[in-house]
């Protein structure tokens, strides 16, 4: 048995995973630029919220002083 060839069909199947490793980096790529996208969506948001926040901040403290 330890003498026997290497069947012809290996070269396929080495073929056929190479190509699936193919279609999975390219799958990965795609995630991981869609991941990308989304941390800087968020990013975005956070900076948006915060400046929101600091405009509320200034016009309760300028009512706060109307108030007194």
């Amino acid at each position: 048995m330890a003498d026997e060839e290497v069947p012809d069909s290996l070269p396929p199947v080495g073929e056929a995973l190479d190509a699936t490793f193919a279609v999975q980096r390219a799958a990965l790529r795609r995630v991981e630029a869609s991941q990308r996208n989304i941390e800087a969506s968020q990013r975005e948001t956070a900076e948006a919220l915060t400046g929101h926040t600091e405009l509320l901040l200034s016009i309760a403290d300028k009512v706060g002083k109307l108030s007194e």
